[in-house]
């Protein structure tokens, strides 16, 4: 090889892990437009939670994230928890959207419904893992997107949690 020649690797996945002040807030456009509010969290006022209401769906954003090339998935990890403890095992319903950037911003996927959280009965952190196939939230390999995270106020399984969920932080890495 020639002196100062690399050769070209593509990586085999790449990674993002955003804390709640780190995402951002929706807009016009956006499949849901209502904004999770930043917060402190009530327990610990060392960490920041956003925090999403049960009656209005409610999202936050990624910002412009790489899909690299040769992935077909990505797995999104979320922590949670209960603002408010529910004295009774409750669930948590999640969608999730995406798009991938061309010459424009593309349209948003529709709705994609990831597994309801379990909450127990106190206001410990859960964590959640969900693993999503690039076209099911609009995304291609090899390009710029994007990826929104909202609550179902209407849960697949189990009684929705009454009161505010704390979003402590979510991780997107594709595969």
């Amino acid at each position: 090889m020639p002196h100062g020649y690399q050769k070209r690797r593509t990586k085999p996945y790449r990674s993002y892990e955003f804390s709640a002040d780190q995402l951002t807030n929706p807009a016009t456009g956006w499949p849901i437009t209502a904004i999770a509010p930043l917060a402190v969290s009530t327990n610990d006022d060392d960490v920041l939670e956003r925090l999403f209401d049960d009656t209005t769906p409610e999202a936050v954003g990624t910002g412009q994230i790489f899909v690299p090339d040769n992935v077909s998935q990505l797995r999104i990890t979320t922590l949670w928890r209960a603002e408010t403890a529910p004295g009774a095992a409750r669930t948590l319903g999640r969608h999730l959207y995406g798009m991938t950037f061309g010459d424009t911003a593309g349209a948003w996927s529709s709705a994609h419904q990831l597994l309801d959280t379990d909450i127990g009965t106190n206001e410990n952190y859960v964590e959640q893992t969900d693993v999503v196939a690039l076209g099911d939230v609009s995304l291609t390999a090899g390009s710029f997107g994007q990826v929104a995270f909202g609550r179902d106020v209407t849960p697949t399984a189990g009684t929705n949690l009454t009161g505010d969920a704390g979003l402590v932080g979510l991780a997107v890495e594709f595969f």
